[in-house]
């Protein structure tokens, strides 16, 4: 499996997961305590709600909380590929849940991203995109994913170091760091107009077929 299709194939195991800490169905190993910030060694500080560093105003408690970002060490092993890339985990509160993949920290391979109204999933490789309710996804629609569950999980989980699921013979393992509260997060993404809009169906199909 080439790096290319390595990358864009992590982004649909992360959507697998999704679906499946949406339904409840997974397993979660974690360091520190739940609702606690917890800050792996070596990886910066997070910063407390309702202060600032030197020279930096103070951002409130709440908005604070409605914005967060993160560092992801993501892994996923199906048996006989084990991949690791990096990636980024972006939040606003009743607005935005994204994930990003950046390959090697250098460049940004593909995004998904879920608002209370679509799914939008960008393949940067092959300058495609995917923009359709939830009801018009069927990995979605079949089990009752809205976006109230996802974020709903996403919020609980954010702050523990790592989280581990499965689906069949995949496995995921996700280490989250650098967590801080970042009142610039983007409440959607926008997508050049050349790239291509396909449905979910035909992206993957692509992605499979590399």
């Amino acid at each position: 499996m080439n790096r290319v299709k390595k990358t864009l194939w992590c982004l649909v195991c992360i959507m697998s997961m999704i679906i499946i800490t949406s339904c409840g169905s997974h397993r979660t190993t974690e360091t520190g305590t739940a609702g606690t910030p917890a800050v792996t060694p070596g990886t910066g500080k997070i910063q407390t709600p309702g202060t600032g560093g030197q020279g930096v105003p103070p951002i409130s408690e709440q908005v604070q909380k409605d914005n967060v970002t993160a560092k992801l060490d993501i892994n996923v092993n199906d048996g006989s590929n084990d991949i690791t890339v990096d990636g980024k985990l972006q939040m606003r509160r009743n607005v935005v849940v994204r994930v990003v993949i950046t390959p090697l920290g250098l460049m940004e391979a593909g995004r998904l991203e879920f608002t209370p109204d679509y799914v939008l999933f960008i393949d940067r490789i092959h300058k495609q995109y995917v923009k359709e309710r939830y009801d018009e996804v069927d990995m979605l629609k079949k089990n009752g994913i809205t976006f109230q569950m996802i974020q709903e999980k996403f919020w609980s989980q954010y702050t523990k170091n790592h989280v581990a699921l499965s689906l069949g013979k995949t496995s995921l393992d996700i280490n989250i760091k650098k967590i801080s509260y970042d009142t610039n997060v983007e409440p959607a993404s926008e997508v050049s107009a050349k790239y291509e809009r396909v449905t979910m169906k035909d992206a993957l199909a692509k992605i499979a077929g590399m």
